[in-house]
């Protein structure tokens, strides 16, 4: 008898995998597309199925759902870090109130440009309860960055009335998708120019005024 045991494990591909993964790519990149152009609501699986070219069978086997895209999306997002990324940069530039609001200023510039269809998307689509959930969530992981920033700030740094809650809400606030879009996307700033206004602007509205010298 042969005693060579036959290795029952499956066999993978890694050309097929490498395909499964454009294949999906290109499903939840076709998703965004056409939520952004229609609506979530108004976007349905057959229309994503043929802007990514398969079939609806295809997106069902591979995210799911609507719901499925939006998920992968924001997993995509959600790799990138962002409180981690926060904290590294600032370490890096010393630390300190200034430049806390700084680093906070040019990643929120920075996500909005790279990733603010998506966010439109998720805002636009508040009153539909299979995503409404979705930017509520990101909105309050957001302001709680924010105020991981800003907590550790010795007393005397922010202007008189402001504690770390309320300067998280003032600069929550000022770095959100909707200011950007205002002036950015609506009168045609450049994200330069926005960058520069948004960081000034965080430190008239959040520090306290250096002490004057007599």
């Amino acid at each position: 008898m042969n005693d060579v045991k036959m290795d029952k494990r499956p066999y993978r591909s890694p050309l097929r995998a490498e395909q499964a993964q454009a294949t999906r790519r290109r499903i939840i990149h076709a998703g965004l597309a056409l939520f952004a152009e229609r609506g979530y609501p108004g976007t349905s699986v057959t229309e994503i199925a043929r802007a990514a070219g398969v079939s609806a069978e295809t997106i069902y086997g591979s995210v799911g759902s609507k719901r499925g895209i939006i998920d992968a999306l924001l997993a995509e997002v959600e790799t990138e870090r962002v409180a981690e990324r926060a904290r590294d940069t600032l370490a890096a530039r010393g630390g300190g109130a200034p430049a806390a609001l700084d680093v906070l200023a040019e990643l929120s510039v920075a996500f909005w440009q790279q990733h603010g269809t998506l966010v439109r998307v998720l805002r636009t689509g508040v009153g539909d309860p299979e995503i409404g959930a979705a930017w509520v969530e990101r909105q309050h992981g957001r302001r709680a960055i924010i105020h991981g920033l800003i907590e550790p700030w010795p007393a005397g740094t922010m202007r008189t009335g402001l504690d770390a809650g309320r300067a998280a809400d003032v600069a929550w606030v000022l770095t959100s998708d909707e200011v950007h879009d205002l002036f950015v996307g609506l009168r045609g700033w450049s994200p330069e120019a926005f960058l520069v206004w948004l960081r000034s602007t965080l430190a008239r509205e959040i520090l306290a005024e250096p002490a004057s010298e007599s």
